[in-house]
């Protein structure tokens, strides 16, 4: 047998013997541990070192997890600062166009208010002469039957063309 297993066999052979009873007195808990170290202290170690592995491989994997993490919320985060920037700009173009045709809009609307009242002053004052023109017409027509006696069909005839005027008018 190698040493190591000779070392081993004679541990195992004490505790064994001061397991049956060899030494006066129940087992001491010193002898427990090391038959206890004999049988499965391979076993232990195997599994704690598999444990140590499995946690420096999840610490591993976590850190790796954390970085993919980080890298993508980069990525959004220098995404929304992008769309906001176009979005801003946008917005600021739209607003600078609504402004334009608002002024456009307005200038538009004062142009043709302008333009009413050029219009309505020029009816007003056509339409001051016409009533102007008519009433010289009816105030001579009113002085000529004043100044004449006339019958029926005389004034008809007149009325009749008084009527003839204002429609061609």
């Amino acid at each position: 047998m190698s040493p190591n297993k000779n070392a081993v066999a004679d541990e195992a052979a004490q505790a064994a013997s001061s397991l049956n009873g060899e030494h006066t007195g129940a087992p001491a808990p010193n002898d427990l541990e090391r038959v206890r170290k004999i049988l499965f202290g391979q076993t232990e170690s195997a599994i704690d070192g598999r444990l140590q592995q499995l946690e420096e491989a999840l610490a591993a994997h976590a850190e790796e997890m954390r970085e993919k993490l980080n890298a993508e919320a980069d990525r959004l985060a220098s995404l929304v600062a992008e769309r906001s920037a176009e979005l801003q700009q946008q917005l600021e173009r739209e607003e600078a166009a609504r402004f334009e045709m608002h002024a456009s809009l307005r200038d538009a609307v004062s142009t043709v208010r302008e333009d009413l009242e050029t219009g309505q002053a020029a009816a007003s004052d056509s339409f001051s002469k016409e009533l102007a023109a008519l009433r010289e017409e009816l105030e001579a027509a009113s002085r000529e039957l004043g100044a004449t006696k006339t019958g029926r069909t005389e004034l008809a005839a007149l009325l009749d063309q008084f009527a003839k005027g204002l429609r061609d008018d």
